[in-house]
């Protein structure tokens, strides 16, 4: 069905249409193994590294992640299904499915995993980006993390900010937040 010609014309359609409105001038990148996990034919990425392979697909074909691409209001630009979230891996799947036009477009990127590997790997693949940073969806996991998983004050004033800048009000107009 979502290989469907219609269903392909539509997505390119609006894919073009928020690339018109600056929709993928900053992306957030995250890749799930929940998704992929129950994959008929290969392993579990937990699965022994020791017991003999009983898996149809080859442990080093794997796709054990799906890699999601979202811009600037959540608009999906791209979800596929990747082996890792390694930078390679990420920047081959980008450059093999993104068109050229729209990495172009590509000046800051939001990313669970963010490095100096990662970021060196991206400039080649979006030749205008400016920046990496952590994706704000992790900074609160980051930040519950580096407290011994505790939950205390700051973390639950950062929760709250968040969910104030994140929240959305009628009586506001798009340039409420300044130019885009």
């Amino acid at each position: 069905l979502f290989n469907s010609c219609m269903i392909q014309i539509m997505k390119e359609k609006l894919i073009e249409d928020c690339a018109e409105h600056n929709e993928f001038t900053h992306v957030c990148m995250d890749a799930t193994i929940r998704i992929a996990r129950q994959i008929k034919g290969q392993e579990d990425y937990r699965a022994s590294k020791e017991s003999p392979m009983q898996a149809t697909v080859d442990d080093n074909a794997a796709l054990r992640r799906v890699l999601t691409i979202r811009g600037r209001t959540g608009a999906v630009l791209l979800m596929k299904m990747v082996r890792g979230e390694a930078a390679k891996d990420v920047c081959d799947l980008c450059e093999r499915e993104l068109l050229k036009r729209i990495r172009n477009t590509i000046t800051s990127v939001a990313s669970d995993q963010p490095s100096s590997v990662l970021l060196s790997e991206l400039k080649v693949c979006f030749p205008k980006l400016v920046f990496l940073s952590l994706d704000p969806v992790h900074l609160v996991i980051v930040y519950h993390e580096a407290f011994w998983r505790r939950k205390n004050q700051g973390e639950t004033l950062l929760r709250k900010t968040q969910a104030k800048v994140n929240g959305n009000s009628e009586t506001f107009s798009p340039d409420h937040w300044g130019p885009v």
